[in-house]
């Protein structure tokens, strides 16, 4: 990204009715930013994390949205699955973006 809005949530686990990732991805695009870098949060999907701060021993992490595919480059696939089966899994998402760097 080259220019991200960043917002810092500073490990708070609640994050208030305008601070969700929702209302941050559109005030990024609607001010012009190409993704969002939310720093210092947590994702509360994972049983895990959630049992961390119930245990209070749970640190906050960087999670990162773009808004153009091309944006994301996957680096060191070779060393997780054999480039056979990486073609594989990777047709579909060049098929749909072309210029795409996978």
């Amino acid at each position: 990204m080259k220019n991200p809005l960043v917002h810092d949530f500073k490990g708070r686990v609640y994050r208030g009715e305008e601070e969700t990732y929702f209302n941050l991805l559109l005030k990024a695009k609607e001010e012009g930013h190409d993704g969002v870098i939310f720093k210092n949060t947590f994702d509360g999907g994972e049983y895990t994390k959630l049992d961390a701060i119930v245990r209070g021993n749970w640190k906050g992490e960087d999670i990162y949205a773009v808004f153009d595919p091309s944006q994301v480059i996957v680096e060191n696939t070779e060393e997780l699955v054999s480039s056979r089966k990486k073609e594989k899994l990777l047709a579909p998402i060049k098929k749909k973006y072309p210029n795409i760097n996978l």
